[in-house]
C-alpha cells in the first residue's frame, strides 16, 4: 500500500535546490527562503489531494511558492503599516506607557479573544488563517477579533481617561497617568 503523498515527497526531494533559488530569487534571503519553503513543503503535503495530475506536480509546486511569497510580502506590509499606525507627534514616553498599556490590556482579555486578536493584530494572520488555526468559524473568529478590540478599546477609555474621536481612534489624554495608575 502507497501513501498517496509519496509522488509529492518525491517532487519536493528531486526539486528542493530549484524551488530555493526561485524562492531566494524573490525574498533574498536564506533564513526566510528555508522557512518559506519548509511552509510550502507543508502546504504541499496537507493539499497534495488537489493534485490531480503528478506530472503537473512541480508547476502546482511553483504556484504554492507564489502563493505562500505573496503572503509573506503581504504580512510584511501589514507589519509595516501597524508599526507606524502610532501618530508621530507623541512623545517617546508617551508611547512607551500606551505601548505598556495595552499589553496590560491584552494579557488581560479572556484567552478566547487574546488568542485570535494577537494572531490578527500582532502577528498578522487574516481572518481565515486564524479560523483555521483555533477551529473557529471564519464568523466566530472575526467576532472574537473585533470583542477584544471593543474590550481593550473601552477599557483605555475607562482607565486612561482617553476619548474616542469622530474617525473612532482612541485619542488617549497624555497628562494622566499610564494604565489609569495614580501619580
Amino acid at each position: 500500500m502507497t501513501d498517496s503523498k509519496d509522488p509529492i515527497i518525491q517532487i519536493l526531494i528531486e526539486n528542493e535546490g530549484k524551488l530555493k533559488s526561485f524562492i531566494y530569487s524573490k525574498v533574498k534571503n536564506q533564513t526566510i527562503t528555508a522557512d518559506l519553503f519548509q511552509d510550502i513543503s507543508l502546504k504541499a503535503l496537507n493539499q497534495h489531494t488537489k493534485l490531480t495530475d503528478e506530472a503537473k506536480g512541480l508547476s502546482w509546486l511553483y504556484t504554492i511558492s507564489r502563493n505562500q511569497i505573496n503572503d509573506y510580502f503581504r504580512q510584511i506590509q501589514r507589519e509595516q503599516k501597524h508599526s507606524t499606525s502610532l501618530p508621530t507627534s507623541t512623545a517617546p514616553e508617551t508611547t512607551q506607557d500606551l505601548e505598556k498599556c495595552l499589553r496590560s490590556f491584552i494579557s488581560g482579555l479572556p484567552k478566547k479573544y487574546r488568542t485570535p486578536l494577537i494572531l490578527s493584530d500582532i502577528q498578522g494572520f487574516n481572518q481565515l488563517e486564524i479560523s483555521n488555526q483555533l477551529n473557529l468559524s471564519h464568523a466566530g473568529s472575526r467576532s472574537r477579533v473585533q470583542r477584544a478590540r471593543n474590550l481593550i478599546k473601552q477599557r483605555f477609555i475607562d482607565t486612561c481617561r482617553a476619548q474616542v474621536n469622530n474617525k473612532g481612534l482612541i485619542m488617549p489624554d497624555c497628562d494622566s497617568s499610564p494604565c489609569g495608575e495614580s501619580q
